[in-house]
């Protein structure tokens, strides 16, 4: 088993690499990075300084003494820390529909997506962003912009501020190491090949 570990962060390139093989990157409105992601096994995903390393299915990541698991279900993956619930994510790999609540089983974010946008709400269902696809990129309103993939879900997951950075980290790398980037990858390459 590969030895997955992290650590805390600036925005400059991770060590031994030039920045340039992170396949998704998000940009502030002024253009500088806030996160980025590089999709594979592992995964690796840096958001707002936070830098996690993660392998799976089944998810597994290493955060210093801290360890992250998850475990997929009918009622979608459920990550937990130590042992602990932390958040769940259902439906994991959909393109439509995403929802993330806590371990209560509240939601923190739930985003709906249809064609060439989405719509993030928080729990009670009061729209908070709207995310639009613009040619190579995704466009959100209030701000960040989103490149290298047209997964309207994952670019929901890494621009939500209301989940922790260490929180938008984890939920991507799982969303991609389920499938979820991947199938968003494979439309891309059917519409460039047109």
């Amino acid at each position: 088993m590969a030895l997955l570990a992290s650590c805390r962060g600036s925005n400059s390139a991770p060590a031994g690499g030039s920045g340039d093989d992170y396949a998704i990157v998000v940009h502030s409105a002024k253009g500088e990075v806030q996160a980025r992601l590089r999709p594979g096994h592992p995964c690796r995903a840096e958001v707002d300084g936070f830098d996690v390393i993660a392998g799976g299915p089944p998810f597994v990541a290493q955060l210093g003494q801290t360890r992250w698991t998850g475990e997929t279900g009918s009622n979608g993956t459920t990550l937990s820390r130590d042992g602990a619930q932390k958040l769940r994510m259902f439906p994991e790999t959909d393109r439509a529909v995403l929802g993330v609540f806590d371990p209560t089983g509240v939601a923190i974010v739930r985003i709906n997506g249809t064609g060439d946008g989405a719509q993030v709400h928080d729990a009670g269902g009061v729209p908070l962003r709207t995310l639009t696809k613009r040619g190579d990129a995704i466009a959100i309103t209030g701000g960040p912009s989103v490149v290298g993939t047209d997964d309207l879900m994952l670019a929901a997951l890494l621009t939500s501020p209301e989940l922790t950075a260490e929180s938008r980290a984890l939920l991507a790398c799982d969303r991609v190491l389920a499938g979820g980037e991947a199938e968003a990858t494979n439309a891309r390459t059917d519409r460039d090949r047109k």
